[in-house]
């Protein structure tokens, strides 16, 4: 795995030890963690709070995805890998991994390294 890969994965929720096995993007993988934002399909009923925070992915195609999907920028997931299985399903595109940088330099306000 390496950053800007796509992955199936089980992501617990923010607020609760459930989860769900959903899409993410990679940031970074450590020795036996991947670090990911969770990547939706829903968008359309967000509020523009959640809404600000969500990146839309252009060529969801190229990246493995199977319908028009949006990063969440809001909170980072961090997996270890001894604890579940994943699968790879593609990668973002060139311009989608230039976009997203740009967004979070936007959206946090500094430039990422």
């Amino acid at each position: 795995m390496k950053p800007a890969d796509l992955v199936v994965v089980f992501i617990e929720f923010t607020d609760s030890s459930n989860g769900k096995v959903r899409p993410a993007i990679v940031i970074k993988k450590l020795d036996d963690t991947l670090v990911c934002f969770r990547v939706t399909s829903q968008f359309q009923n967000k509020s523009l709070l959640i809404k600000e925070h969500y990146y839309e992915i252009k060529d969801w195609k190229f990246a493995g995805l199977k319908k028009k999907s949006w990063i969440d920028i809001g909170s980072v997931a961090k997996i270890i890998l001894a604890d579940t299985s994943y699968k790879k399903i593609g990668t973002l595109s060139l311009s989608d991994i230039e976009g997203l940088k740009n967004f979070i330099e936007n959206y946090y306000g500094y430039i990422l390294g």
